[in-house]
């Protein structure tokens, strides 16, 4: 009998040194469901705060301690890194270009979309074609968020550039530094030439057409930097006499960045095959002005680049607002090295939640303020606690939302 009792004695002390078990709710505990807040399908979120609240009802302690160690993590990295483009049809139509049947179209653009992924060091990647001229591309490791919206920028943009000489109105004071004589010398007379390019441009843009200057010698062109509708926002250019004088991407072996007063410059390494195309006209064009035209429109003006030999730099622009400059550069950079796209892609916008920081309105949030006044102490403590901007812009929204009285 003795031994009985301590044998009991043994066992209730053992229980008691071990605690309660934790509290289930379809056979999760609160830490389990606390993670579940995290997943990307709603519903499953749903689930989660309905498990957490009906939990609170028998572990208010347990539930609230869950919450907090996940309101202080940063949130994690998507398994898989996932965009969308598609093809501009309207985009190819503006440029001329007849798009083919999706097959076909992905047997001209993939090629681009691998060099280009591979450069910018995205690679691995599933690539899949809806039939809706769609492209799905995914990348097969995490990657944060800002690097895929800046892989979906790159492969968007067509990357087509074009280095021509500006063509001013000869009346104008030359420039004494030009080693070369007038650069319009047509019998039209310049302001109708300028005027007639001029027309044939906004009427091929109402037309959603492809502008064809009348002659091969001459072209209007926009500024990025102007509103289209101005006519000062357009400049008359010279186009190059044979391919041989064409200086377009194919110039581009690699690039490197660099910020100017006038902004970003472009370090071109010059392909070998090239370097005769951009040393003629680097030094027959000397002393007049150049224009860099990217995708269409004209990003920066300057006077003809000289040449060494084997690096040409161009100014190309401003960058893009709240973008750094010389990453932008560099990014630019890649893509002319990788070629032109031969029919144009426009991206779908990538969804707010991927690779973000949560929304105010999540499943944190909800579960707090459904707990009500239970989650006051929590609520202080992120308030004023070392917390993520995220968690803290949660309790301000739990508090805002917050019910009376415990569910």
């Amino acid at each position: 009998m003795a031994s009985r009792s301590v044998l009991a004695t043994v066992l209730l002390l053992s229980l008691a040194a071990c605690g309660d078990p934790p509290r289930r709710f379809q056979q999760r505990t609160s830490g389990e469901w606390a993670t579940v807040l995290w997943d990307a399908d709603p519903q499953k979120v749903t689930t989660a705060i309905g498990a957490l609240v009906e939990l609170a009802s028998q572990d208010e302690a347990g539930v609230l301690a869950a919450l907090e160690r996940e309101l202080g993590r940063k949130p994690p990295e998507p398994d898989a890194a996932p965009f969308t483009v598609i093809y501009d049809v309207l985009g190819a139509k503006r440029l001329g270009l007849p798009m083919p049947v999706q097959g076909d179209a992905n047997s001209l653009n993939f090629p681009v979309l691998d060099r280009r992924i591979a450069a910018f060091g995205f690679a691995p990647v599933s690539i899949e074609s809806s039939g809706r001229y769609e492209v799905d591309v995914v990348g097969l490791r995490p990657h944060p968020r800002r690097d895929v919206e800046r892989m979906q920028a790159a492969l968007v943009r067509r990357g087509a550039l074009g280095v021509h000489v500006v063509a001013p109105d000869p009346a104008a004071p030359r420039s004494p530094l030009a080693l070369r004589g007038t650069v319009y010398d047509d019998p039209m007379p310049w302001a109708e030439r300028r005027a007639d390019e001029l027309a044939r441009f906004t009427a091929a843009r109402k037309a959603d057409g492809p502008y064809v200057p009348a002659t091969r010698r001459w072209r209007i062109a926009p500024r990025a930097d102007r509103p289209a509708g101005d006519p000062e926002s357009y400049l008359l250019l010279e186009e190059p006499a044979t391919d041989d004088d064409v200086l377009d991407e194919r110039i581009v072996a690699k690039a490197a960045a660099a910020l100017g007063d006038d902004g970003v410059r472009l370090g071109i390494a010059v392909r070998p095959e090239r370097r005769e195309s951009v040393r003629r006209f680097c030094t027959r064009n000397a002393g007049l002005t150049a224009a860099v035209v990217l995708d269409g429109e004209i990003v920066a003006t300057g006077p003809v680049p000289g040449f060494d030999g084997t690096v040409v730099r161009l100014p190309v622009g401003p960058a893009p607002k709240d973008a750094d400059p010389v990453v932008w550069g560099n990014d630019l950079g890649l893509v002319l090295a990788t070629g032109r796209l031969p029919l144009p892609f426009s991206a779908i916008p990538i969804p707010e939640r991927f690779g973000a920081d949560p929304p105010p309105d999540n499943g944190f949030s909800r579960v707090l303020a459904l707990l009500g006044p239970r989650a006051k102490g929590l609520l202080d403590r992120v308030s004023t606690g070392t917390f993520p901007a995220w968690a803290k812009a949660s309790v301000t929204w739990a508090r805002d939302h917050a019910v009376d009285a415990p569910p």
